[in-house]
């Protein structure tokens, strides 16, 4: 993760990709119907047209690409779907009205789809529709951070990638990455040292939110010069922790149950969960589907949704499973609800007596041990080290002068050790871990001297 910081502006220039066939895409002039879907979600859409011809050729195109067809006259029944990555089992046509559903829709499936049907005995008749991602609504308090997640495929991430957000229609900030260097033509002045860019992921950090903050967000990523991802996001201040959020905690390793506080849940509602963001499970009642889950590692076998009650149940919860966790319910009927759940995990307590020494665990995978670790750690809330090590080569940035000579950094494991206890070393202790470029594991611990014989909880 890197924050951003202004530098010299870099000039580029973006080549247009061509596509060319042998035959004409038609152009209608006008849009006609506009659809607006979730991400991941299904459309179809309908011709409405009743006097199809037997022998008629029925078109779809995208974005001037021809991506399905039928020849009614040599083969009555079988379309024809061009071999286009982006549509890769995601289309199907009818080949008796025409229409044609999209399935498991992303922001590279939005734009204007164009429907043909060339007829031997009538005009040919021409018919737009223009495809749109409803907007990702997350929901934040005061001084959180916010992620805009845009995962870029492991083979572009090393291309030119180009960022453009805006915030309500205003810039915020022009991105430019190549190789891993980043630079930045433009950041809008509030939002300056609060935007943290992931160019392994492509994922965007807005830190030390604002109630001014909250509103829409706009973010074209070019990838290379092939092609553009286009996301937008809808971001509301939930406030303090109150009402509109319920704060859980719970012991690491164990489970918790998310309750939906709303009663009255329709049948043809859709329910959707999101973890900091990012959706992980959805039911839609409507089409009396079982829970679909986000195939994401961390919640492999974790997630348990009852569809009833839209209830979201975590097992085996560890630190990377804590946040902020986001209910929306999508209803026909009445307006759409959201509840907003804070889960953590409960301080581990360790008891000892003066003089013993203490190991705050942290295990690390046996294949990230030689990856770069950088550690920060906390006591009260002030600073008592910041460690790296590197292929097992430690280094110390900071160490407070208290605990000088008294921790003992296991670079095998990841545990960390504080000898020589004293009165004053009780309290609360923080641990980030950063692991590489991919995660940072978050452990909170609880020290209390017994005074007298050494037990743990």
């Amino acid at each position: 993760m890197k924050t951003l910081d202004p530098m010299k502006q870099t000039s580029h220039r973006r080549n247009t990709h061509t596509y060319t066939q042998d035959i004409q895409c038609p152009h209608s002039g006008v849009f006609g119907d506009t659809v607006s879907v979730n991400d991941g979600d299904s459309v179809t859409l309908h011709t409405h047209l009743t006097d199809i011809q037997r022998d008629d050729v029925i078109k779809w195109w995208f974005k001037d690409d021809l991506i399905a067809r039928i020849n009614r006259e040599v083969n009555n029944s079988d379309p024809v779907y061009e071999p286009d990555e982006r549509f890769t089992d995601r289309l199907k046509m009818n080949p008796q009205t025409g229409d044609l559903t999209i399935t498991d829709i992303t922001s590279q499936h939005t734009g204007l789809y164009q429907l043909e049907i060339v007829s031997k005995r009538t005009e040919t008749k021409l018919q737009t529709f223009s495809v749109s991602l409803s907007p990702e609504v997350k929901i934040v308090k005061e001084r959180d951070s916010v992620d805009l997640h845009i995962d870029i495929p492991d083979k572009q991430r090393n291309d030119q990638i180009h960022w453009k957000i805006k915030h309500n229609n205003s810039p915020v900030a022009e991105i430019i990455t190549v190789n891993g260097k980043i630079s930045t033509p433009f950041i809008n002045e509030r939002f300056r040292d609060r935007l943290k860019l992931d160019d392994q992921t492509g994922s965007l950090t807005i830190t030390h939110m604002k109630n001014e903050d909250s509103g829409q967000y706009e973010v074209n990523v070019t990838i290379g010069h092939t092609h553009t991802i286009h996301k937008t996001f809808s971001v509301t201040d939930s406030g303090v922790f109150g009402d509109e959020t319920d704060t859980v905690s719970v012991n690491d390793g164990g489970s918790v149950t998310l309750h939906n506080p709303f009663t009255d849940i329709q049948t043809d509602d859709l329910i959707l969960w999101r973890f900091r963001g990012v959706r992980i499970a959805k039911v839609n009642r409507a089409a009396y589907s079982d829970p679909v889950y986000d195939p994401a590692e961390r919640f492999t076998d974790r997630l348990k949704m009852n569809p009833q009650t839209a209830d979201l149940t975590i097992t085996n919860i560890t630190s990377e499973h804590t946040g902020l966790y986001q209910l929306e319910i999508v209803s026909k009927r009445t307006e759409t609800k959201f509840q907003t759940f804070s889960v953590s995990l409960s301080p581990k307590l360790k008891i000892v007596k003066e003089r013993d020494s203490i190991t705050l665990h942290i295990d690390i995978p046996e294949e990230q041990r030689n990856e770069k670790i950088h550690w920060k750690i906390k006591h009260n809330k002030s600073p008592v080290a910041e460690i790296i090590t590197v292929n097992g080569k430690i280094s110390t940035p900071f160490i407070e002068e208290r605990f000088r000579d008294r921790l003992k950094l296991d670079d095998q494991t990841g545990s960390l050790t504080i000898t020589h206890m004293k009165n004053e070393d009780s309290g609360p202790y923080e641990a980030d871990v950063t692991i590489g470029h991919t995660h940072t594991i978050h452990k909170t611990f609880s020290v209390t001297d017994s005074g007298e014989e050494i037990s743990s909880v």
